[in-house]
């Protein structure tokens, strides 16, 4: 039985992860026993709400000319493609380790939009087994997210089968779950059972917000209205050392990684002390979309005790902020510049 920790509220809207583990020295691919994970409901059981190869199906309906229902083997004769795709859990912490680097296997979510007859720019709702109360005044409901359609049917996006060459596991989704690369883990639902392609226009169901659904995973503030949170934002983090840290005066490799959801890394600057001056750490693997890289910066560490922080740059500008908007209420998109100290003896 999958289990998730308890979570906090809704309006704090952080979600109670099973965290993976985020080291300078693990292998680029995260592997699949280490991947966090992230449940909506607690006590879930895949296999008593019929996920099993025996019984699992996927229906693509609603607004499409040809209606199908797809079996477990109808994906494995379909043809498949791999894509490389990072995942980072919408509540992760500024240093979380609720993030994972996965090849992924699967068919296009567009190619079965395609045979389904959908249009491109209708949105789609995408549902997953798993059911319960997102609140305790709450309908029941099958976990559901809403997508747009370009996101749907873009080359990148998935109906995933495999992770890093093996079939899923069970608590990521097994046997088939959603890879949207670029946007934060929970769109990407699992255990998917059902694509409802909606009208351009057209009004979600009313049981979508009755469950309380549109306001988990929204951007809440004081002023302006609920906005869902998209793509993954430009954020770095730094694997070694890591705070509390007890090293002796030597010259330092300082690693981290980073990552944004539209575009690529274009750099990684590193401050020690809180000084003014960033410097320039060395990208050690190449900037790929939906990837994350690595990075290094030999420090010369003297005695005492020392503040270090990394910021990350993406390809459209966009830079990692020092602090959080005071303006919001919801705990998503936690990608400020997160402060390691470490003592030199």
């Amino acid at each position: 039985m999958i289990r998730s920790l308890s979570r906090r509220s809704l309006i704090a809207g952080a979600a109670g992860v099973l965290p993976g583990k985020l080291l300078a020295q693990q292998p680029d691919l995260t592997p699949a026993d280490q991947v966090f994970v992230r449940n909506h409901f607690t006590d879930f059981d895949p296999a008593k709400r019929g996920v099993t190869l025996a019984s699992w199906t996927l229906r693509v309906e609603g607004r499409v000319t040809r209606p199908m229902t797809l079996s477990f083997s109808d994906l494995l004769e379909a043809s498949l493609v791999k894509q490389e795709a990072l995942l980072e859990c919408a509540g992760n912490g500024e240093a979380g380790t609720a993030v994972a680097m996965g090849e992924w296997e699967g068919v296009r979510l567009g190619h079965l939009l395609d045979l389904a007859g959908a249009k491109r720019d209708s949105n789609i709702l995408l549902e997953g087994y798993d059911r319960g109360r997102l609140l305790p005044n709450s309908v029941p409901t099958y976990y559901t997210r809403i997508i747009p359609g370009k996101k749907c049917f873009a080359p990148e996006s998935l109906v995933a089968i495999r992770l890093n060459g093996r079939f899923l596991p069970e608590r990521n989704g097994f046997p088939a779950r959603v890879i949207l690369p670029g946007r934060y883990g929970m769109d990407s639902v699992k255990w998917i059972h059902r694509i409802n392609v909606l009208a351009p226009g057209e009004t979600v169901p009313d049981s979508y917000v009755e469950s309380g659904m549109p306001r988990l995973y929204s951007r809440l503030t004081k002023k302006a209205s609920p906005v869902p949170v998209s793509s993954m934002l430009v954020k770095s983090v730094i694997g070694y050392p890591s705070s509390d840290t007890k090293i002796v005066p030597s010259v330092v490799p300082v690693s981290g990684y980073a990552w944004t959801g539209d575009g690529t890394v274009k750099e990684v600057r590193l401050r020690v002390d809180g000084g003014r001056n960033w410097e320039r750490a060395q990208l050690s693997t190449a900037p790929k979309a939906f990837n994350w890289v690595r990075w290094t910066y030999n420090w010369s560490a003297s005695s005492g005790k020392h503040i270090l922080m990394s910021r990350a740059e993406d390809s459209a500008g966009r830079l990692q902020p020092m602090s959080r908007d005071p303006e919001r209420l919801d705990a998503y998109e936690l990608n400020t510049v997160a402060p390691v100290s470490v003592t030199v003896l």
